[in-house]
């Protein structure tokens, strides 16, 4: 799968190119020689098939593009394509990728299924209530009802661990390290920097 590393250098690559002279001001054509440098690391990365990196792709452009002064018009246009591209884009994708996103939708639609792991990590979430079983009392995640308990399903085994309180703590520190960092981008003397913060706040 595509390591932090290679997201950074994708990052870096977009930023070299927004401030490359042909590229001022961010232009529709700008935009139209951007995509193909999105499509081939996006068409790449789905076929491992890794959906949820490659879909990361594109906020982290838009994030980019709003860095580099692209026009409100332009990025409407590019939002209404993309909605329009929605359609083929679900034909596109395999049964099992389809079935992911029904279940964000409706979580309880295959209870002992493809919703199986979801509903396990609300179990594990619920259980903690305030202040959370601590490391031994987190059945859920001792007894491996949850998979992929230190990636995929962190923050339910945490959430079962320390509870609301600790979730709070959690969320409250990882807001403030995004804040942190859009205002490091707000205080960048230079577009380089600006946009390189820019570009590694929006990919965490």
């Amino acid at each position: 799968q595509p390591s932090e590393a290679f997201k950074f250098c994708y990052v870096l690559v977009l930023v070299w190119l927004l401030l490359s002279r042909w590229a001022q001001p961010v232009s529709p054509a700008v935009l139209t020689a951007l995509v193909p440098l999105i499509a081939v690391p996006f068409g790449l990365i789905v076929k491992q098939p890794d959906l949820g990196t490659a879909l990361l792709l594109w906020p982290v452009l838009i994030g980019l593009l709003v860095g580099a002064g692209a026009r409100f018009k332009l990025l409407s246009g590019l939002l209404a394509a993309g909605l329009a591209a929605l359609p083929l884009a679900w034909l596109a994708l395999k049964d099992y990728q389809r079935e992911r996103i029904m279940v964000y939708l409706d979580p309880f639609r295959d209870p002992l299924g493809s919703a199986y792991n979801v509903i396990q990590a609300k179990i594990a979430i619920g259980s903690g209530q305030f202040l959370g079983k601590g490391i031994a009392g987190a059945t859920q995640s001792r007894l491996a009802f949850l998979p992929e308990r230190h990636t995929d399903f962190i923050f339910a085994v945490f959430a079962e661990t320390w509870g609301f309180v600790g979730c709070l703590v959690l969320l409250t520190c990882y807001a403030v390290l995004l804040l942190r960092g859009f205002d490091i981008a707000a205080a960048a003397l230079e577009p380089t920097g600006r946009l390189v913060a820019l570009g590694a706040t929006s990919l965490l």
